[in-house]
């Protein structure tokens, strides 16, 4: 499946209507925020967080890192890599500091993510009201990183996000004991 991340080209292609083409301020601030018309699936977020965080390394996205026969015999699932991005290493690393303050600066959305001495990435997008839901919901995505080598990412979308928040951090907790 392919997402939408509009632009002003999309635009005139998607409305028929002149008046609707326009390509506004409010599209573009919209669209830098993850909201608007843009659509993504969570393994698309996921992967986009894969590749900020591995210094704009594409790599193919997968769901288990292994398989285990019948017989017990292992298959690894070996990464590998869709493309490297043309992005400056001072860009990455603004991206990378900026997905941190969401959990570990003041005043940060995603808060609910904070163990101490476990680095944590992630976004909280906002709570959307009648969204064909019937109730309220969200999605957080992020970066759990354990160590060097082990990074794991994550997508997640969510109803009652009130009922969700206050559970998630036991459940982060689980992650990291099972990590």
């Amino acid at each position: 499946m392919t997402g939408t991340l509009p632009s002003p080209e999309w635009k005139k292609k998607r409305f028929k209507k002149k008046q609707d083409q326009r390509w506004l301020p409010g599209d573009l601030i919209n669209m830098s925020i993850g909201q608007g018309y843009v659509l993504a699936t969570p393994i698309q977020i996921a992967s986009v967080y894969q590749t900020i965080a591995n210094n704009g390394v594409k790599l193919r996205p997968t769901v288990v890192d292994r398989f285990v026969t019948y017989s017990g015999k292992v298959e690894n699932n070996k990464p590998v890599v869709i493309k490297k991005l043309k992005v400056s290493p001072k860009n990455l690393k603004l991206l990378q500091n900026a997905l941190r303050l969401p959990v570990s600066g003041p005043g940060g959305t995603a808060k609910v993510l904070y163990i101490p001495n476990y680095p944590v990435s992630a976004k909280k997008q906002g709570l959307h009201k009648n969204s064909g839901f019937g109730d309220n919901h969200s999605w957080i995505a992020g970066i759990f990183f354990h160590l060097i080598i082990l990074r794991l990412f994550f997508c997640v979308n969510c109803r009652r996000w009130r009922i969700w928040r206050s559970s998630f951090r036991i459940y982060g907790t689980e992650i990291y004991i099972q990590i």
